[in-house]
């Protein structure tokens, strides 16, 4: 639907969709009718429908974003020694990675829905 003409251009509401948007006259088609109308909305709103019911609150089809990382701890001795301070990163950063590693392993086995297929994010 045309909501306003200016010069050479006209903003347009997207019927089905909600969204409206200035386009170039020379553009736009010639509608299709009201019967391609309610289809185009018909489809917009089942697959709006499968979106929402995407979204499940189920915590079996959720997921729980990474912890970010704690801080480290500061020890002056460090600033002293650079050699002790970068093994000391190395050995944080390995431990803070395999604890995630694992979790997010132990998560991808917890939640298995059992379809047996590629049908959920976490299988």
């Amino acid at each position: 639907m045309i909501l306003s003409i200016y010069e050479d251009s006209c903003t347009v509401e997207f019927l089905g969709y909600g969204d409206d948007e200035d386009v170039s006259l020379s553009t736009l088609e010639r509608s299709w009718g009201k019967l391609a109308r309610e289809k185009q909305k018909n489809k917009y709103s089942s697959n709006r429908k499968k979106q929402d019911e995407g979204n499940s609150t189920d915590p079996a089809h959720s997921h729980i974003p990474c912890p970010p990382l704690p801080p480290i701890p500061q020890d002056p001795t460090f600033a002293h020694n650079p050699n002790l301070s970068a093994m000391m990163m190395a050995w944080y950063m390995a431990g803070y990675y395999t604890g995630l590693n694992a979790s997010q392993n132990h998560q991808s086995f917890q939640y298995n829905c059992g379809h047996g297929k590629q049908c959920c994010q976490h299988c």
